[in-house]
């Protein structure tokens, strides 16, 4: 090995100072490796032949296997075709947690339409706007009943550049911005990460996030890949529930925001529960949001003979765009790093639109996993995804970060103002735009407030119109016709006037500096 190399991380990367740029980022980003299959339904089948017999689901009152998930999929894909001129490209799911809305998603694939969740308790404006987008005025939930199939349904191909799902996250307009990811993308993912991950037909998979949250595709889809069992969990915010479910099923992988894993350590240590129920996991992933360092200590403390991943990404790359196996003695690093790019994913640090390496500038991701677009909204689409001549088609994430000297990203932080509370990304400005629009509210405000560490939450500041009154709960009511519940502020101001910057432009700043309180 030249001299002009360094082992970091068990991978020989160029010594920064003695190395082109481009040259930097074609090492940094060199892990292609060729998966079995370019969309979901072949996966699907594929595991259905060889574990038809082993359980797919674990929900709270009963096991499902492959062949029953199969099966009532099929009664799912049979109920859309019939019903052919109320569902067409794309078929919205309210959501639930159970085993029946996961084989409403299969189904729906199965007729080579893409699922849109929704949340089951979503505010009629949050419905309508996503029914304006999609084009589709009808919704399935599991609580309908579908006929018994008197037939097996066919087995379709499908492309894997055809949409397989939407997701809505927060848009700045004050509607939902809509992410369409096609079949390739979800199934580069989901066996590139199984195999990183070593998941297998043993595993048991905690199904702890929201189905609208892009996490749960993982959770979903890398469990089918694996041939393995997904234990859903009712109540997220169940301590008690979580950890039952966690031990009494041997569950070995968690994939979660760092809050939840945060809130079931310190559940089972403040209850004198005993962490031997958790030693059955042998797969951390934590990502969605920022990684506290206590929080990895606490891990690998507790859980001593876990691997633990930091891994993060937007929604518009799929799930995950990087990872980072944190291994306590090994790394001496003083930040949780961002890490490396996954298989057949890359990852830059631009500034100015050139590449730049130990100096902050803006993460651009690409390869595999890019979204397709957003639904209905070309110039946001145009605005975020962007031809490069030498490294092909890329996704602007608005993260900061720096490719740092020992050959990993580390995060920064954001460069726009869309946040995160507890892993959902809230954009402060779709919040803003809705209250501004209350005939009570002359202008408003938003930021975050940490109070302890990993701790966040969204705080607003409200100027009134002249003579007018309004109340918290009655503000928060109309709220939740717009937005979900993670984006209802925690906390309401009132102001008689709000900051202003030196330009006259409301200063979001120093209004974050006067509510938030240094974290001790």
């Amino acid at each position: 090995m030249g001299e002009d190399m360094e082992l970091i991380d068990n991978k020989f990367m160029p010594k920064l100072e003695k190395v082109d740029i481009n040259k930097l980022y074609e090492i940094f980003n060199d892990n292609d490796v060729k998966n079995d299959f370019d969309n979901l339904l072949d996966i699907f089948y594929n595991t259905i032949d060889k574990h038809g017999d082993r359980i797919a689901i674990i929900d709270e009152d009963r096991t499902i296997t492959y062949k029953e998930l199969d099966e009532y999929s099929d009664r799912v894909a049979l109920y859309l075709d019939k019903k052919n001129s109320n569902f067409r490209d794309y078929v919205i799911v309210k959501v639930h947690r159970d085993w029946k809305t996961i084989a409403i998603i299969m189904g729906i694939l199965k007729t080579k339409r893409a699922y849109v969740p929704i949340q089951s308790d979503a505010g009629e404006e949050r419905i309508k706007s996503i029914m304006d987008m999609t084009g589709e005025q009808e919704m399935v939930e599991s609580s309908m009943e579908f006929p018994k199939a008197k037939k097996k349904y066919p087995r379709n191909q499908v492309s894997g550049e055809k949409c397989a799902y939407v997701i809505f996250t927060s848009g700045s307009t004050g509607k939902p911005k809509g992410v369409r990811l096609p079949h390739v993308s979800v199934a580069e993912t989901v066996q590139t990460m199984d195999r990183l991950f070593g998941l297998n037909e043993y595993d048991r998979i905690l199904g702890v996030s929201e189905l609208t949250f892009d996490l749960s595709v993982f959770d979903l889809f890398g469990t089918l890949a694996a041939g393995a069992s997904l234990v859903i969990v009712k109540d997220n915010r169940n301590l008690a529930l979580l950890e039952e479910r966690v031990s009494t099923n041997n569950v070995t992988f968690i994939n979660a925001v760092p809050s939840v894993v945060k809130m079931l350590l310190e559940y089972v240590e403040n209850t004198g529960a005993d962490f031997n129920g958790l030693q059955s996991v042998r797969n951390i992933i934590l990502s969605g949001d920022v990684v506290p360092h206590s929080l990895v200590i606490d891990i690998l403390k507790d859980i001593p003979f876990v691997n633990l991943y930091i891994s993060g990404g937007p929604t518009e790359i799929c799930v995950w765009s990087n990872f980072y196996l944190y291994e306590e003695g090994k790394s001496k690093l003083s930040y949780v790093p961002y890490g490396c790019s996954i298989a057949n994913k890359t990852m830059y640090v631009m500034k100015d639109g050139k590449l730049v390496d130990m100096e902050e500038g803006e993460i651009v991701s690409g390869g595999a996993g890019l979204a397709i677009d957003y639904i209905k909204d070309t110039e946001r689409t145009n605005k975020q995804f962007k031809n490069n001549k030498k490294l092909g088609r890329l996704y602007y994430t608005g993260d900061r970060g720096i490719l740092t000297k020992e050959g990993i990203i580390q995060i920064c932080g954001r460069m726009d103002n869309q946040v995160k509370i507890n892993g959902f990304r809230v954009e402060l400005e779709e919040i803003e735009c809705i209250l501004n629009g209350m005939d009570e509210i002359s202008q408003s405000i938003s930021c975050v407030k940490k109070e302890i560490e990993g701790d966040d939450k969204l705080v607003t500041g409200i100027m009134l119109n002249q003579g007018k009154t309004i109340e918290v709960n009655e503000i928060k009511s109309r709220l939740r016709q717009h937005v979900p519940e993670y984006a209802i502020p925690s906390e309401f101001i009132f102001l008689e006037k709000l900051p202003l910057s030196a330009n006259n432009k409301v200063d979001r700043k120093a209004f974050t500096a006067m509510v938030t309180k240094e974290v001790v």
